[in-house]
């Protein structure tokens, strides 16, 4: 009897399980259900829609609602930008409104359905669970809380380049640090290209998910001196204006980049990268694993492409000559003789294009310039001003130039000093 009812009860739980089985397979997808709602979204004011063209993807979750990019038709081919609280939302088309939601991003919980924008503007979305969530291809950017100094650089950025309407609307800043005498900050315009960009400084390789800058600074860093003069980090590094190395430590922290022959990416250079390099020339398996796993790529190592880091003997290509220069530089057998301590003396600053003004040391008050000299030439339309300090420091000097060329209103073609070494 009782066989007769344990195997009664054995033969119910499997059915109910064979059943729960059926059931779950047939439950719709996440996607499927927001597909539906969709739908009945597009067909609320009275359109018919065909599904076969509707485009759906979660995007993730974001507190009590999830995320999805949904749009109907056709997209159309034009890279798009939408900022929404903290955070900058980017796509490779214009796929909703260009005004209202042109990523075409909707926040769907059930029975609501309706874009982020609105969902945010409501409270009822945390773009923090959103973003941390997410991937790099979802197009997602945090731009941080807005600051003084994020302010005061986006407004330079917008003078300098003359931009209005919506160009000026949606240009943004993600980041903004102060360095002695200028901000450095990265720009995000209002057209983004989805490409990956890499740019090399001074020994260091940038890297930014898309090309947001010009050809000559497609990672979209720029510096702003205490007279509002903004120009790319490219070059001001290239005046000696900045020295990466001091900056290093704090640029790191918010903008990828990478030390040319740091191959293990441990942030330094040690007797590890040297000896990868040399099993990486003589093509052992294992380091030519270390160089393609780097998170730049293997555009570390690359001499086939523009934007490969130059290396210790100002070539491109790697060779034993890098590993052999690291070595000593662990060992501090190389103490930098290429670049001694100085302090500037005569700066010579070139400006491209006439120009009459002239200047005097009363013009100057604020530095002790021995002297000021300006020569023009109008066949070459060129002019060199040779600024001479009485009292020469690297602080002293930057502002004096920054502060000319202030003046000047106009940019200059390249800056020069000469060098007087200090006495150690």
């Amino acid at each position: 009897m009782y066989k007769r009812i344990l195997s009664l009860m054995l033969i119910f739980m499997m059915m109910c399980g064979i059943f729960a089985v059926s059931v779950s397979a047939y439950e719709p997808s996440l996607e499927s259900v927001f597909e539906d709602a969709f739908v009945r979204y597009l067909e609320s004011d009275g359109s018919s829609v065909d599904e076969e063209f509707v485009y759906v993807r979660r995007i993730g979750n974001a507190g009590k609602f999830d995320v999805y990019r949904a749009y109907y038709g056709e997209a159309c081919a034009v890279e798009t930008q939408q900022t929404i609280g903290d955070y900058l939302f980017t796509y490779g088309a214009l796929v909703g409104d260009e005004e209202t939601n042109p990523t075409g991003l909707y926040a769907f919980n059930g029975p609501e359905l309706m874009t982020l924008k609105e969902a945010y503007d409501k409270g009822l979305v945390d773009l923090d669970v959103l973003y941390k969530g997410s991937t790099p291809k979802d197009g997602i950017i945090f731009l941080g809380e807005d600051s003084e100094l994020k302010t005061k650089c986006k407004a330079a950025y917008i003078e300098e380049y003359g931009l209005t309407g919506d160009m000026a609307q949606y240009t943004s800043v993600p980041f903004a640090i102060q360095y002695e005498n200028y901000a450095v900050f990265r720009v995000y315009p209002h057209i983004l290209l989805p490409m990956e960009s890499f740019q090399c400084i001074d020994g260091y390789l940038f890297w930014e998910g898309n090309i947001i800058g010009t050809d000559n600074n497609p990672t979209g860093i720029y510096t702003l001196d205490n007279y509002g003069n903004v120009q790319s980090l490219y070059e001001t590094v290239n005046e000696s204006f900045i020295d990466l190395d001091e900056i290093y430590p704090t640029l790191s922290e918010v903008a990828p980049m990478y030390i040319s022959g740091d191959i293990d990416n441990d942030k330094k250079l040690t007797v590890k990268d040297a000896t990868v390099i040399q099993k990486y020339l003589a093509k052992i398996p294992e380091a030519l694993e270390v160089v393609y796993n780097h998170k730049a790529g293997g555009c570390v190592m690359e001499a086939d492409q523009p934007w490969a880091m130059k290396m210790f003997d100002g070539t491109s290509e790697v060779n034993i000559k890098d590993a052999t220069y690291i070595q000593k530089k662990v060992a501090k057998i190389i103490h930098e003789e290429n670049m001694p301590p100085f302090d500037y003396n005569n700066v010579l600053v070139y400006l491209e294009g006439e120009n009459t003004k002239e200047y005097t040391l009363e013009d100057f008050p604020e530095y002790e310039f021995e002297s000021i000299e300006r020569w023009d030439s109008q066949y070459l339309e060129l002019s060199i001003i040779t600024l001479s300090l009485k009292n020469p420091s690297k602080s002293n000097v930057i502002d004096a130039v920054n502060s000319l060329k202030y003046r000047e209103g106009t940019e200059f073609s390249e800056v020069t000093a000469e060098y007087i070494p200090t006495s150690d």
